[in-house]
């Protein structure tokens, strides 16, 4: 496995070289700028370092981001989108009530559109237009145009979704030098580097996502050996449970105003027992004691999620250096007191602001590309990457919870004599078999010299930059046709997808590997099958006419074995057909030979 560069080639020379780190969130965007070792984060316009992931679309189809889109919420005829972050890299089908503009989706040609007053607007629009007002901010904070950039995404978003993000913010006019996990830019911000060795978890709810990472740091290398996550819990999901409490009180109330007085409730409940709002003539009233006893599933959900990551990482909870809490959630509570409860006597890392800690983190990479750093970040895979191969068998090239930056290599072959093409189909999961895999994408080599099979040499190359965006090509080494595609996913891969797919690769591992014994069995006995019948049918007068027909017979039993699907009799079978013809393959040799003498 070979790293790739991560350091920018010519950092230590553009001293000058300004850089900024930006936390794109679900709920609430940052911008932070480091100088020093020195990080701060940068306030809009309303002198809020908060900036809201919202966009908003007057009756008049003007557009407001931002502050100013928070701003016209109230305003009964305009149309605004937030937490938009949950769209990236979906289709329609996978978006939920917990999206609060759900009913402004539509969907054309495949691709989701927002109808806003009358604006239809893409994913990567809104998506570029909330970049574009991040880097306004930036740029009005140092006086100057800001374009370099890190961004952080969710540990679990995939090729696809951080595509979106890249693409977005190349759109208005940023150079992405790298994008990086949430939970580890919140490990750079505690500046865990200049410890000497540890291994530290990182607890990351946030509005839309929750994540956990284990980092494991050397002497100013991070490398992250095990993730978890759910792209689909976060933040909002708790504000949600209040807004459905306010909904069973208050009459008339449109759920998304419910839902914008659930997150300001849930801010009170972190400091207060409990809270009160008056709704015209209806009061509410919430206890910190109900919303916790509401929201105990989603809690146990990110604790569940938080012990399988540290099952898959072959640690228990004593072999962890300390928890660093992250996101405004990780305020509540319940929280750090079910962390503790569970990481009896590790130190819990909360003194950063937990909005603002991955934003600093994030520019202080920005710093370490731009200026220089010995600091080199390691990520991982979290899902297998493959190929399908001959019978429908998955055949892995970079393993889950492979460190990225990497690229891999494997040779392959043709199955049939004179094959010209050769089609790849890429998957990812940790299946057996292809069909029970995800499908990433196909393309297809041409052009290779018709050769007998088992003669062609084509070399397929997995790459995975720094960013977790993955290329694969393939080239044949006779005559260096080459071929090479980008893999984009057709929707996003969340958290709960990659559990679910580990505990199905285990519930059926011993079924898996048994139906991958039997299609090998079966792809055995057919070039067994094929190679025998076209021995005798050119040799048919070097044996006697009972011993043809007594290989035809043999020849028949083993296709009938591979229709009945029992392995050790069809490899019983074949075994018995290759001892058949030992004497045929003698008198072909001995003819062959007398041949050349003569």
């Amino acid at each position: 496995m070979q790293l790739l560069q991560i350091q920018e080639p010519n950092a230590i020379k553009e001293k000058r070289r300004i850089a900024v780190g930006i936390d794109f969130g679900t709920t609430n965007s940052l911008v932070a700028y480091s100088s020093n070792k020195e990080p701060r984060v940068f306030s809009d316009s309303h002198n809020n370092k908060k900036i809201p992931s919202i966009l908003s679309v007057s009756i008049n189809q003007e557009i407001s981001i931002g502050s100013e889109a928070e701003n016209s919420l109230n305003e009964d005829k305009s149309v605004f989108v937030r937490s938009i972050k949950r769209l990236i890299g979906k289709n329609k089908k996978d978006i939920g009530r917990s999206f609060s503009s759900v009913e402004n989706i539509i969907e054309r040609n495949g691709k989701i559109l927002l109808s806003l007053n009358g604006l239809d607007l893409s994913v990567e629009e809104i998506s570029a237009r909330i970049l574009q007002k991040i880097k306004e901010t930036a740029s009005h904070n140092l006086g100057e145009d800001v374009s370099d950039i890190v961004v952080t995404v969710p540990a679990y978003f995939d090729e696809v979704q951080r595509r979106v993000v890249k693409t977005a913010a190349e759109s208005v006019g940023m150079n992405v030098m790298r994008m990086i996990n949430e939970p580890t830019a919140a490990a750079l911000a505690y500046q865990l580097d200049k410890i000497d060795k540890g291994t530290y978890l990182v607890y990351d709810l946030g509005g839309g996502t929750f994540d956990v990472s284990i980092l494991d740091i050397q002497k100013g290398v991070f490398k992250v050996v095990a993730t978890g996550g759910d792209s689909d819990l976060g933040g909002d999901d708790f504000d949600y449970l209040i807004a459905q409490e306010i909904e069973k009180e208050v009459e008339d109330i449109k759920f998304s105003a419910a839902l914008a007085h659930g997150r300001k409730i849930k801010e009170h409940l972190t400091e207060e027992k409990s809270h009160k709002v008056l709704f015209d003539n209806t009061s509410f009233n919430i206890t910190r004691r109900h919303f916790e006893d509401i929201s105990k599933d989603l809690l146990d959900r990110t604790i569940k999620i938080t012990r399988n990551t540290l099952s898959d990482a072959d640690l228990d909870y004593d072999n962890i250096s300390g928890v660093i809490l992250v996101g405004g959630s990780t305020r509540m509570p319940f929280v750090k007191e079910a962390l503790i409860s569970l990481f009896k006597g590790v130190k819990i890392y909360n003194s950063i602001n937990p909005d603002e800690v991955v934003a600093i983190g994030a520019s202080l990479q920005a710093e370490n590309l731009t200026q220089g750093s010995g600091d080199l970040l390691l990520d991982v895979t979290p899902l297998s990457l493959g190929l399908e191969i001959m019978g429908g068998l998955n055949e892995k090239i970079i393993h889950r919870n492979s460190t990225i930056p990497c690229s891999v290599s494997k040779e392959f072959t043709t199955y049939e004599n004179g094959q010209t093409g050769l089609k790849l189909h890429i998957t990812q999961g940790e299946r057996e078999m292809a069909r029970d895999c995800r499908s990433l994408a196909n393309f297809e080599l041409k052009g290779i010299p018709p050769m007998e099979a088992g003669n062609p040499r084509i070399i397929v190359n997995f790459t995975i930059d720094a960013d977790g965006l993955l290329t694969v090509s393939a080239e044949e080494k006779v005559t260096g046709v080459k071929q090479s595609v980008e893999v984009i996913p057709t929707y996003g891969l969340s958290g709960e997808d990659v559990e679910n797919s580990l505990k199905q690769s285990m519930e059926n591992m011993q079924r898996d590997h048994e139906a991958r014994l039997l299609t090998e069995s079966k792809m055995n006995a057919e070039k067994t099958t094929s190679r025998v019948s076209a021995y005798i049918e050119k040799d048919k007068g070097l044996i006697t006419e009972a011993e043809y027909n007594s290989i035809c017979v043999k020849i028949a039993l083993v296709k009938e074995e591979a229709i009945s699907n029992n392995r050790l009799k069809l490899d019983n079978a074949r075994k018995e057909l290759e001892e058949s013809i030992e004497a045929l393959s003698a008198l072909r040799l001995q003819r062959r030979v007398g041949e050349l003498e003569g």
